[in-house]
């Protein structure tokens, strides 16, 4: 459970994690080995299985493939075509419409007879 909520944190948050990760020794031999204790006893399967291989490939355990992306990447959201949260959050609102105003007071109703 830890190797799977490691890889998860890892996948979301990459500049955070490798920040913390990359220049200690210990935490990277001790990922290593979680991750090669993981895939030698087959308890993930399927869709955790994935999250085990792209874990490993962003830690750089085993050599990222040439399709490899990871969307949470900062340098990877550029090349998407869709704008990140925190553009769309610091853009220009949108402008909004001008309401009409309409004059206050009383009126004269038309075919109203009472």
């Amino acid at each position: 459970e830890n190797t799977a909520f490691f890889g998860d944190v890892l996948l979301r948050y990459p500049e955070i994690v490798h920040h913390y990760y990359d220049n200690h020794r210990e935490r990277r031999l001790l990922v290593e080995w979680a991750v090669g204790i993981s895939n030698a006893s087959t308890i993930f399967r399927g869709p955790n299985a994935q999250l085990l291989d792209l874990m490993a490939q962003e830690a750089e355990i085993i050599p990222r493939r040439e399709d490899y992306v990871n969307p949470y990447r900062k340098d990877s959201r550029k090349k998407q075509k869709y704008p990140s949260y925190d553009e769309t959050v610091n853009s220009e609102p949108p402008k909004k419409k001008k309401k009409e105003i309409r004059p206050r007071g009383p009126r004269l109703s038309r075919g109203f007879e009472l």
